[in-house]
């Protein structure tokens, strides 16, 4: 008996054996201890010999069982499901000096561990050397195989030609070759010669007098009838008419791998067909050459790559799910979910992902891939090169409908920098911007090499030349990346710069959390949070202090000190609302609206490792979907009435033509008038008016229509707030006092400050008000000054134009004295404009004939013809402030014809 009959028989009886069956598993696992030298020369001896010599290192010897089951042709098929039981009693490995067996089996069998090398007589080597084999076969707790671990077999590796002839009970007889890389070969021409009666018998009838109008449908009825019946056909060559079929197990394969450790399925199937042309007729013929296999029916396609195929179509859906960065697997669910039947493996569709983008990528590199994809979508894109190294520092981009989106919503941007995207680890910086229906989109992009000045001021100056001809940000919101700010105020020198609250108060976490229980946390963070909302100056000044003493109440000291020394005193006018509100800013306090976008951007990314093309193509889906559903927001707005806004009369001329967001907030609006200012008595605050150019509670109220037909109209597309005041005597302070920003409560500081003028610059104002000493300017004095409770009698009322030189000249600030009759401006008489850098201006209203309002006007308004008794009295030093506004003022006399000769007349009222 040969080697390799008795392997078969020892793996056969132990029911680990190799051979062919429809669902044959493989396995190289001996067992015994016999070298080469010691084979026995039968069977039997084999078996005999075997077992006694088991018995004799056995207290207890086992009964033989054979697991499997039975096929037709009474073959035994290994069942790894029903554990075997080893007849045989062999140690498995060398234990030593003493044989160790380690047979368990059930429930708790042990687990086989090819980690742990295996040593044996017959020098079969599984892994590396090592001291101990563990066999543990069946069971709920069964080992597993670990075919990662490389393995050594004598078939293949410098062995010789063998010849195994293996006889089943009824099965005919079946010839295997193995041939070493040393081992001679055989002869070619006896390769193709297969005895008929030991082939497979064909079992696929392939009509000969079918017909078929192309090549490609005779290929496929072929491949068809072929998978029908266990067969995988394939192309074995071809011309331009005739075709030969073959066999996928056809040929012999021939590697020329060097490296890598490849296999054949190949093994020399001689059936073949060819599909012929028929010119005459125009159809298409099959003639079979050889119509018989070596080998059984495939029982899994799956495991052959040419039955798993997929069509131009099936590959043309796969390369459009890649391009969505859709998993490998979820597109194998979509191919299979409408086609059960598909055999396809996710590695296939891998392939395919991978020979596209391979195609796509042939010739270019990374950054031709990037600005080929930026032409072919229109991109407005700039590169940033290094003079020296001529290499790619910064990238800037914007996409098409970016661009439209911005050129109509300019006001506010939000920046920052994220980061962990891309494979060079590169800041990618996102500009976002916000619409009237309130939802935020991408503006730009952009990726820098470092977070550097120059980098961010060179992408804002991308930025700021793509507006040119349109308005620039009002408003930039970032965190306090002090390169990042510095870069704001050199490229947008006029736009406000805010800090974003949410950044802020992370930071405070960071550093004062530890002072804190949960609940105290949460109570200081409310008090926060009050004073960053406070809407004016007083009010801050209020909550700070409140601010402080419940922190050192508390012994907290140090925490005030760092928001106070950190945050508070370097930045509160970036982002307190006392100081943001004052321009319009939409509301926009944080730059949580980028920190979303980034993490939308980030939950689509497969990766954090990505080509920066790839993100590129991210971004424009993102930018799509944002224009899409801006778009939808718009056509809702101006078709849709929400049932809540139906029945406001106010509403009624605005609905259709405002977005539902903005009403909305008018609707909030007009809830915090009827609450706060008409039953509690509340001042307004105007923030909606100032942060969003809506109207705020007080307008609501029909200040504006009250007091309407006593404004002059040139005013009113300038008018920002019209604010009344209690008609007690004192109006005119009042009025004074709401237009220096200080709250008409205040109108006895006022007051008092007219009469330190007064005495201060007396010699001057004797000159101004009683040039002939009539007693004029002690008249004026003794009119202001009144400090008693309740209703100012008649000779304690304002009187102008005086008090309108007196307030010019004490603040600084230009006072507009607004009339029907004639209204006029005052400069400061003494000081110069230059230096003040935000020039405040306080307007007066006469109305009623013996009440004063306040009037807040804004941007470029035409200004009132200046006082004749400025002209007379200013000095030197105050004579620019014409020069300033001169344009302003001859806009006002051309507009106002009536009003350019002002006489200084005396009126006053309570």
């Amino acid at each position: 008996m040969h080697l390799d009959e008795w392997i078969y028989a020892m793996l056969r009886w132990s029911s680990f054996v190799i051979y062919e069956t429809k669902k044959g598993f493989a396995s190289f696992y001996i067992f015994g201890e016999y070298s080469n030298t010691s084979v026995p020369d039968s069977y039997e001896t084999v078996v005999s010999n075997t077992w006694n010599q088991a018995a004799s290192n056995q207290s207890q010897q086992e009964d033989e069982v054979v697991s499997g089951f039975q096929f037709p042709d009474n073959s035994v098929q290994f069942d790894l499901n029903i554990p075997p039981n080893d007849s045989y009693g062999y140690v498995y490995g060398d234990g030593g000096e003493q044989f160790v067996q380690q047979n368990n089996y059930g429930v708790n069998a042990g687990k086989f561990d090819l980690n742990n090398p295996v040593d044996n007589s017959y020098d079969y080597v599984f892994g590396d050397c090592g001291d101990q084999q563990q066999n543990n076969y069946g069971g709920d707790n069964a080992g597993q195989f670990d075919l990662n671990i490389p393995f050594e077999y004598p078939y293949g590796y410098n062995a010789g030609q063998q010849q195994n002839n293996y006889a089943g009970d009824n099965a005919g007889q079946q010839q295997n070759n193995y041939a070493g890389d040393n081992a001679d070969q055989k002869d070619e021409d006896d390769a193709d010669e297969i005895d008929p009666e030991d082939s497979y018998p064909i079992i696929v009838s392939f009509e000969a007098d079918m017909v078929f109008q192309s090549r490609q449908e005779l290929v496929n009825w072929v491949q068809n009838r072929g998978i029908e019946h266990g067969y995988v056909i394939t192309t074995k060559r071809s011309k331009e008419k005739p075709i030969w079929l073959q066999c996928s197990l056809g040929g012999q394969y021939k590697s020329v791998a060097t490296v890598r450790k490849t296999g054949s399925k190949k093994i020399g199937c001689p059936f073949e067909l060819k599909g012929s042309f028929v010119s005459n007729n125009s159809y298409w013929k099959l003639e079979v050459k050889n119509p018989m296999h070596n080998h059984s029916p495939i029982e899994n396609l799956e495991g052959h790559a040419y039955a798993r195929r997929l069509s131009v179509e099936e590959k043309r859906l796969v390369g459009e799910l890649a391009e969505l960065d859709i998993p490998a697997r979820n597109i194998w669910a979509a191919l299979t979910k409408n086609n059960p039947e598909k055999k396809v493996i996710k590695k296939d569709i891998q392939n395919v992902v991978q020979k596209i983008n391979k195609e796509n990528k042939v010739g270019e590199s990374p950054m031709e891939q990037m600005e080929n994809y930026f032409k072919g979508k229109d991109y407005v894109y700039y590169t940033n090169v290094n003079n020296t190294t001529k290499a790619v520092e910064d990238i800037f981009f914007m996409h098409k409908h970016s661009y439209t989106m911005w050129c109509a919503f300019p006001h506010v941007l939000l920046i920052d920098a994220t980061y962990q995207t891309n494979i060079y680890g590169l800041p990618f910086v996102q500009v976002v911007g916000m619409t009237s229906t309130n939802q935020s989109f991408a503006v730009a992009h952009a990726f820098i090499s470092n977070e550097k000045t120059e980098n961010y001021a060179w992408v804002l100056r991308r930025l700021s030349d793509m507006l040119e001809k349109n308005m620039q940000p009002r408003v930039i919101v970032t965190d306090r990346e002090l390169a990042l700010m510095s870069a704001c105020k050199q490229i947008f020198p006029n736009a406000h710069r805010y800090l974003c609250r949410f950044h802020i108060q992370q930071n405070i976490l960071r550093n004062c959390k530890k002072h804190f229980l949960d609940g105290e946390w949460k109570e200081f963070i409310r008090f926060f949070s009050l004073l960053c909302e406070s809407t004016t100056e007083p009010i801050y000044e209020y909550n700070l202090t409140n601010f402080e003493a419940h922190l050192k109440e508390s012994g907290r000291g140090e925490v005030f000190e760092y928001v106070h020394d950190n945050w508070l005193k370097p930045y509160r006018q970036k982002f307190v609302s006392a100081w943001t509100n004052r321009t319009i800013n939409f509301h926009q306090t944080t730059t949580n609206r980028v920190e979303g976008m980034h993490a939308l951007f980030k939950k689509d990314l497969p990766s954090h490792r990505n080509s920066l093309v790839k993100l590129v193509k991210f971004v424009d889906r993102m930018v799509n979907r944002q224009y899409t559903e801006i778009k939808r927001a718009f056509e809702i707005s101006i078709r849709k009435v929400m049932n809540h806004h139906r029945n406001v009369p106010m509403f009624a001329g605005v609905l259709r033509k405002m977005s539902i967001y903005a009403i909305d907030l008018l609707s909030i609006e007009l809830k915090r008038k009827d609450l706060k200012l008409k039953k509690y008595g509340s001042t307004c605050g105007c923030q909606l008016f100032t942060s969003c150019g809506l109207p705020c509670a007080c307008r609501l109220e029909g200040l504006i229509m009250r007091y309407a037909a006593q404004i002059p109209r040139l005013f009113y597309p300038y008018i920002s707030k019209i604010k009344d005041v209690k008609p007690d005597g004192h109006c005119g302070f009042r009025a004074t006092a709401a237009g220096l920003g200080i709250g008409q409560e205040d109108f006895l500081f006022i007051r008092n400050q007219l009469l330190l003028e007064l005495r201060m610059n007396g010699n001057i104002w004797r000159r101004v008000f009683d040039p002939e000493d009539r007693g004029h300017y002690d008249a004026i004095y003794e009119r202001i000054k009144f400090f008693g409770v309740g209703r100012a009698p008649v000779e304690h009322w304002m009187q102008m134009p005086e008090a309108g030189f007196l307030i010019a000249q004490r603040w600084g600030v230009i006072v507009h004295i607004i009339d029907m009759a004639g209204s006029a401006t005052i400069f400061p008489l003494l000081g110069s404009p230059e230096g003040v850098e935000t020039m405040l201006a306080v307007s007066l209203v006469f109305v009623d004939s013996s009440h004063y309002i306040m009037l807040k006007l804004e941007g470029s308004y035409p200004m009132p013809t200046v006082n004749p008794l400025w002209h007379s009295h200013r000095t030197e030093w105050a004579a620019p402030w014409y020069d300033l506004y001169r344009d302003r003022i001859i806009e006002y006399e051309n507009l106002r014809r009536p009003d350019l000769n002002i006489d200084p007349h005396v009126y006053y009222v309570g």
